[in-house]
């Protein structure tokens, strides 16, 4: 419970929640955005690159919130740079990120079998 908290943290208070809009404007919104201005104003090639790109947004593979959320923390540090209690909790959730990804690899099967070929 005590490793949840510290990932979700950083993320549960406005300044993430205006940073993660300003990313997710950047990454997606700018496609909803056109769409619909391009479907107002009769702009055929903006509406077919809007709306492709929203397409393939709900494909499986797109890494969209792979860069959002990562942006949305870039944004949040350049945005509230003298906030240091949220710059605390950044160092704090990477450095339990640090520790967990250790131990999973640890015990992963993958890292066994690699050991075994390597025998």
């Amino acid at each position: 419970m005590k490793r949840l908290k510290i990932y979700l943290k950083p993320f549960l208070n406005f300044k993430f929640l205006l940073s993660f809009g300003v990313a997710w404007i950047i990454t997606n919104g700018w496609a909803y955005i056109c769409l619909g201005l391009s479907t107002i104003a009769k702009i055929g090639w903006l509406q077919i690159v809007s709306s492709t790109y929203i397409a393939i947004l709900y494909l499986p593979f797109t890494i969209e919130k792979l860069i959002t959320i990562p942006l949305a923390i870039f944004l949040q540090e350049v945005l509230f740079p003298k906030d240091k209690k949220l710059h605390q909790e950044l160092v704090l959730m990477h450095q339990q990120v640090k520790k967990d990804y250790k131990t999973i690899f640890k015990k992963s099967l993958l890292r066994k079998d690699l050991k075994k070929l390597m025998e």
